[in-house]
């Protein structure tokens, strides 16, 4: 009989069941994806483990990956602390099975990681586990109804900065080459986030 769960550090998870979990899980979000996940926590000093329930086919019923940010304390001694990365706006647990008690693998993390500084949860209800605690909210837009009805929610800034991008006659073309984008973030934005 296999655990209910299990802590597994990321070189013993299978990527290959673990993004099958994440696809077809209701969640579905890019962040929690095994390649993304290893491209915003750079080693040495970002890590990440997962909270498993494996399924009886040897693959996973439900994942929640747990960031880890190494955190110097003193002489040469350092602790691993659960942290939210950037560019990782929301994780939790991943499964396709909405019978699962999420609240399972949330006491196990909080049982198993004591320390941490940020951390966001996509179920509010489960924040009265932790010491401190502070709630945050992100906007999820559903795409599916189209670019007019989504116009409509954004804000008078938003529309403003659109007009200003149609007049610098900017323009948006598909390529697969990251450099350009992450160039525009650092020269724009990453100065102004702490530690960015």
């Amino acid at each position: 009989m296999t655990k209910l769960l299990e802590i597994v550090p990321r070189h013993h998870i299978d990527p290959d069941a673990w993004n099958a979990c994440v696809a077809t899980s209701s969640q579905q979000i890019l962040y929690a994806y095994s390649w993304y996940l290893d491209a915003v926590l750079p080693a040495p000093d970002w890590k990440w483990v997962g909270v498993v329930m494996p399924d009886k086919e040897g693959g996973y019923r439900a994942v929640m990956p747990v960031p880890l940010r190494r955190k110097h304390i003193s002489g040469l001694t350092y602790v691993w602390r659960v942290h939210q990365p950037f560019f990782c706006q929301i994780l939790g647990v991943f499964t396709s099975d909405l019978t699962i008690d999420s609240s399972i693998f949330y006491q196990l993390i909080y049982r198993q990681f004591r320390y941490g500084s940020v951390l966001r949860f996509p179920y509010p209800g489960l924040i009265a586990e932790f010491d401190s605690c502070r709630l945050c909210t992100t906007q999820v837009l559903h795409l599916s109804m189209g670019y007019a009805p989504i116009y409509q929610y954004y804000t008078p800034e938003c529309r403003r900065n659109l007009r200003r991008a149609l007049a610098a006659n900017w323009t948006v073309i598909d390529s697969v080459d990251l450099v350009p984008l992450i160039r525009l973030f650092r020269d724009n934005h990453a100065g102004r986030i702490e530690g960015g």
